[in-house]
C-alpha cells in the first residue's frame, strides 16, 4: 500500500476503534455523549463489534503485503461507508438532527469515494484486445 492509504487506514481504523468500542461497551452512554437518542442496545453491541472487526481488518491490511487482502479490504471498507452514508444521508435530509450525525454522514461518504478510488487504483488495467 502507499503511505497515503495507509494513514487513511489508520484513520479509518481509530474511526472504528472509537465508535465501535463505545457502541459495544455502553452504548446508551456514549450514544448519549455524542447527542445521538439511544436505541435498542443488542443492535448498538452488534453495530460495535462490526466496527472493532473493521478495525482488526484495517490493521491487518496495514501490516500486509498481499494486494488480494488489501482489495478486499477496500471492497468491504467501500460498502459499509458507501451504505451506511446512503442511510444516515436519507435521515438528516428530511429531518432535524444533531451535529455529529452531519459529520458521520459527510465522513462516511469521503471515505466512501476515497475506498472506490483506491479500490480503483490497485487493480490491473485489463486490455480490450487479447494479445496472442
Amino acid at each position: 500500500m502507499k503511505p497515503i492509504q495507509k494513514f487513511i487506514c489508520y484513520l479509518f481504523s481509530l474511526f472504528c476503534l472509537f465508535f465501535g468500542s463505545g457502541l459495544l461497551l455502553a452504548p446508551g452512554r456514549f450514544l448519549g455523549l455524542v447527542y445521538w437518542a439511544p436505541v435498542d442496545p443488542h443492535i448498538s453491541r452488534i453495530l460495535g463489534a462490526a466496527l472493532l472487526a473493521m478495525a482488526w481488518l484495517a490493521w491487518h491490511m496495514i501490516k500486509t503485503s498481499d494486494i488480494g487482502l488489501v482489495s478486499v479490504g477496500f471492497e468491504v471498507f467501500l460498502i459499509f461507508s458507501f451504505l451506511s452514508s446512503v442511510g444516515l444521508l436519507r435521515h438528516v435530509l428530511f429531518a432535524y438532527y444533531p451535529p455529529v450525525v452531519w459529520v458521520l454522514t459527510i465522513a462516511l461518504l469521503l471515505f466512501a469515494v476515497y475506498w472506490a478510488i483506491s479500490w480503483y487504483a490497485i487493480h490491473p488495467r485489463r486490455s480490450r484486445s487479447k494479445k496472442k
